[in-house]
């Protein structure tokens, strides 16, 4: 049989320019061209990239022209850039013989222009591939056979030379062989499917009797795409299929209908497009994906302040993601619960807005956002200044460290928020309810709350932008016995509001400019309770703390409970300055907390009153990176951080109070609680890591800290003191340095030596100093706390398997814990040795069948020597947190539904009480949580139980603070549902 063809095809043809691809599976990230117009990667490599010893190799890929022009003038000859082609794939003898369609369109099924450059070669198909039958995965096959009947030049018609013969009609394509077909039908598309594999995840599109599809595949993202051509959905629940969250590493599944007879397939990973594979079988078009482990793909910057891999830090880093949050969020809103719950050595929540004995390590947490400090130096609760719909990501560094400067003698939580789409727009919207659900409390009508949020975000061109909004207000809390909680630091019936604005300019390819602004305000509303006091008439830790209904409290001439947040931060980036990368940051935050008001007439403030906390920073940081060597770098830089704190108490009218039964506040005073104070801390770092080789690396650094305080001349709140102010600087130098061994790529041993540090709490040291006190002459009270740390540690992260275990030791010449009076309050600080130790491990595992379990453990102890006389004792259980076990067991029950359980046992603690350190033994807990998703329509329902077994029990710093006084006991939220509803479009 004689093929028409160009003659300069067949020449090309004949010296071996024509092959581009090997036959094979191709994944989607291969050959992916980021600098091409359209953004699509190659599947077909360049011709020149071909070996020349596999010309023989029938099995290649054959690049040829499918449409040749007929009838043109000679003033418009065909040319190699305005023909389409087609990617011809062997198939088997035996399915040549049937229906098979074989074929391979070019992207978009667009013309593909040739560049000047070259002009003398053939142009690739950019991205589309169509495989053959039944061979698993499209690999290499001995039993197909090649396809070997290519044209020889001498079957060729010569191109003829006379004009009636360029005008003589010519076929508008080529044959290469007469079993294969090419369909223009349309195929139908009647079911998707999701196959959890060992290796990951398959999705299956299911067509009748074996049609075969047409793929255009590209990445764009963190998405894998392939568009089918010529197919149509015929699907019962719809044009469109969606599933989130189907495995580990995937974010979300989507298969849409496209105009034209299109169908695409998006597959969304957690932190970049998974690679994938298109394979046809008897089932239909499979496209089988095997994510990337996530903590081989993980990447931080808290850990180091630069872009990362969490395999190359030799320190114990937790990250949680966005899609982690979304997960926890029907169960809590409130990060304090969702960071307790997936962060090993992190004490448990206290479900209130007092983060007081939430340690991290037995020590003190410095909380950020986007780097820049929350935590203050008094009253500190950063976790209660943002909504998780903000979030992008949470990532947390366990152990002491200076890496951001002060006060992370426990480590780092860094929140980043929510960073904006690659795409021109990408929008999510949430409603829910919760509600009581306990077998007392069912339903309870004055339990129900609501949630509604939005989110839009997207790139046009330079420009890109991310903003978020919430709104959630909350019904009152139930304990398992069906009574109301009072808490003094209460998150119920509140409205909580949250606002994320983020806008950002590439000035070039290397420079960028973003601005970021949140406001967070949450305030208590209809509260109709006060904290019976009667209980503390019985023995502590006797009774449980009860609400005293009185009516709507009323505020006169003050404000009710409320905790507001506005952070708004600039940042520069420069990736490429004098062969070194720059970011600049300049912020400013301003905080203020009104607490719930208290009779405290026969207590520590002697009044019916309530602390309205004041607090203020703003600074700048600056860090260089620079490349020492090829496999050596140096971060160095200057960080300055203002601040001023200062609490100012509410004092109301006790006759008013009294005759009301507790309900009206009428404010007839104020005072000062803890006088203003101004902090001032600059810091100076060099930080170098050194990749020694492809499995040895060390890094080590120091840094150092200048402070400054200043407080005026005040007056103690009882005012039976008058204290003379004054300045006070001081300076540390702390240093770190650690070391990765990667015994495999999916097995590493570290270790490091990190020193931390941070300031007292000036203000509850202010707020009723010893006697005798004077700024200049008791330095040892304000001088900083100095944390030496040690730990060693394990990692693996294999395909089926990530897990961790590490042990850390820590002390301090001159630690800090609370001087409290015989009813539980802070009235000094007692600066003394201590030494904290522990254990800590992770574990998730990925069986296949669309199972995952895992969990973490911490267990920790330490001791303080109070009278520096070598008689160390327990520190006590505000500071070392009891054993903690977490565990979860999911299942992708159907590609639409997961559920999953989780739990947290918390154990006993008696040693402190023992030895007369607590005032109340710590009994041990377990809270189970069911967390089920299931796609509805466009979106997806998420439905939350939380405390499943409606389990009776208080949490470890409440059983605490009960020892002192019953009043104090608070106990925690009985069985809560949750149930909200969510679209991405």
């Amino acid at each position: 049989m004689k093929l028409r063809v160009p003659f300069l095809c067949v020449a090309l043809l004949s010296v071996g320019i024509m092959p581009v691809a090997a036959a094979g599976p191709r994944s989607f990230s291969e050959g992916a061209n980021s600098d091409s117009a359209e953004g699509a990667p190659a599947l077909a490599p360049d011709p020149s990239s071909v070996n020349p010893s596999t010309a023989d190799d029938r099995t290649q890929w054959w690049a040829i022209p499918s449409v040749i022009p007929s009838q043109k003038p000679l003033a418009e000859k065909p040319s190699f850039e305005s023909e389409e082609l087609e990617v011809k794939l062997p198939v088997e003898k035996q399915v040549q013989k049937l229906n098979s369609h074989s074929t391979v369109a070019s992207e978009d099924r667009r013309n593909i222009k040739k560049s000047s450059s070259e002009a003398g070669r053939m142009p690739v198909a950019q991205g589309v591939l169509k495989v053959s039958s039944n061979s698993a995965r499209a690999s290499a096959n001995p039993d197909i056979e090649p396809i070997t009947d290519i044209p020889k030049l001498n079957d060729i018609d010569r191109p003829s030379t006379s004009v009636e013969g360029l005008l003589e009609p010519s076929p508008s394509s080529f044959i290469v062989s007469e079993a294969v077909q090419i369909s223009q039908s349309v195929v139908q598309v009647t079911g998707v499917k999701l196959n959890p594999t060992a290796a990951g995840l398959e999705v299956i599109l299911e067509t009748e009797t074996g049609q075969l599809l047409q793929a255009i595949t590209r990445t764009e993202g963190k998405s894998a795409i392939a568009e089918i051509e010529n197919a149509q959905l015929a699907l019962p629940s719809g044009e469109e299929f969606r599933a989130q969250n189907p495995d580990r590493g995937i974010a979300e599944v989507t298969v849409t209908q496209l105009e034209g007879s299109r169908i695409r397939v998006t597959v969304t990973g957690e932190q970049a497009a998974p690679p994938a594979q298109l394979v046809e079988s008897d089932r239909g078009l499979v496209l089988s994906v095997t994510p990337v482990n996530s903590d081989q793909l993980e990447i931080v910057v808290t850990a180091t302040r630069t872009e990362e891999f969490i395999q190359n830090i030799p320190r114990s880093v937790t990250v949680i993601t966005r899609r982690e949050i979304e997960q926890q969020n029907p169960v809590s809103r409130s990060l304090q619960d969702i960071v307790g719950r997936e962060v090993p050595g992190l004490g448990a929540s206290t479900q209130s807005r007092n983060q007081f004995g939430q340690n991290l390590r037995g020590r003190n947490i410095s909380v950020l956002v986007d780097g820049v400090p929350l935590t203050t130096n008094t009253q500190p609760r950063g976790l209660q200044t943002i909504a998780p719909n903000a979030i992008e990501r949470i990532e947390v560094v366990r152990g002491p460290n200076a890496i951001y400067g002060s006060q992370a003698t426990g480590g780092t939580i860094n929140i980043i928020t929510r960073r904006p789409s690659e795409t021109t727009l990408s929008q999510q919207s949430e409603v829910g309810l919760t509600a009581a659900a306990g077998n007392r409390r069912f339903l309870e009508s004055g339990s129900f709350g609501n949630y509604i949020a939005h989110s839009l975000s997207g790139t046009e061109g330079a420009y890109n932008y991310a903003l978020s909004f919430s709104r959630e207000s909350t019904g009152t809390f139930y304990d398992a016995e069906g009574d109301r909680i009072f808490n003094d630091r209460p998150l119920d019936q509140s409205v909580t509001f949250n606002v994320l604005a983020k806008a950002g300019v590439n000035l070039d390819s290397q420079q960028r400019l973003q601005l970021t602004f949140n406001h967070y305000r949450s305030t208590q509303v209809d509260n109709e309770y006060i904290n019976d006091l009667s209980v503390n008439t019985r023995p502590a830790g006797t009774e449980k703390a009860r609400a005293l209904r009185v009516g709507e409290l009323e505020f006169i001439d003050s404000t009710p409970p409320r905790d507001q947040n506005t952070l708004l931060n600039f940042t520069y980036t420069n990736d490429r300055l004098f062969g070194s990368s720059l970011q600049a940051q300049a912020y400013y935050r301003y905080n203020t907390l009104n607490f719930f008001p208290g009779d405290f007439r026969e207590a520590f403030f002697e009044n019916i009153t309530f602390g309205q906390v004041e607090n203020q920073n703003w600074g700048g940081r600056l860090q260089i990176e620079t490349p020492v060597f090829t496999v050596a770098k140096l971060l160095w830089g200057v960080d300055y951080n203002s601040e001023y704190n200062t609490v100012v108490q509410d004092i109301f009218d006790p006759v008013a109070f009294d005759e009301s039964g507790g309900r009206v506040y009428r404010k007839i005073n104020e005072r000062v609680e803890i006088p203003r104070y101004d902090l001032s801390q600059l810091g100076l770092f060099a930080q170098f890591q050194w990749d020694i080789s492809d499995n040895f690396l060390v890094t080590g650094g120091l840094r150092h800290q200048r402070v400054g305080f200043s407080v005026d001349d005040y007056t103690t709140f009882p005012g039976n003191a008058n204290i003379e102010g004054g300045d006070l600087d001081f300076n540390n130098t702390v240093f770190n340095a650690g070391a990765v061994y990667k015994i495999t790529d999916t097995f590493n041993v570290f270790g490091n030596f990190a020193q931390g540090f941070s300031i007292p709490d000036f203000g509850n040291l202010l707020r009723r100093p010893p006697a005798g006190f004077s700024i200049g002459g008791d330095f040892q009270q304000l001088e900083a706390v100095r944390v030496d740390n040690y730990e060693i540690g394990v990692r693996g992260n294999w395909e089926q398997v990530n897990a961790s275990i590490s042990g850390f030791y820590n002390t301090s010449e001159l630690g800090e814990s609370f001087v409290l009076d015989d009813r539980g309050f802070p009235i000094g600080i007692n600066r003394a040795p201590q030494r904290i130790y522990g254990v800590e491990g992770t574990l998730d595992w990925r069986p296949g069948g669309g199972w995952q379990l895992g969990g973490t453990a911490t267990w920790q102890e330490g001791e303080n020597d109070v009278n520096q006389d070598g008689d160390y004792l327990p520190l006590n259980s505000s500071i070392i947190s009891p054993l903690k076990l977490t565990s979860y067991i999911q299942h992708q029950t159907t590609p639409g539904w997961r559920n999953r359980l989780q739990l947290v046992y918390i154990g006993n603690r008696d040693r402190a009480f023992d030895e007369g350190v607590d005032p109340a033994d710590i009994d041990n807990y377990l809270v189970v949580d069911y967390i089920g998703s299931i796609a509805i329509g466009p979106g997806t329902l998420n439905i939350g139980i939380e405390n499943l077994l409606d389990t009776q029990y208080f949490p470890v710093q409440f059983q605490r603070a009960g020892g002192f006084d019953n009043s104090e006991r608070f106990a925690a939220r009985g069985r809560s549902l949750s149930v909200r509803y969510t679209l991405n479009w």
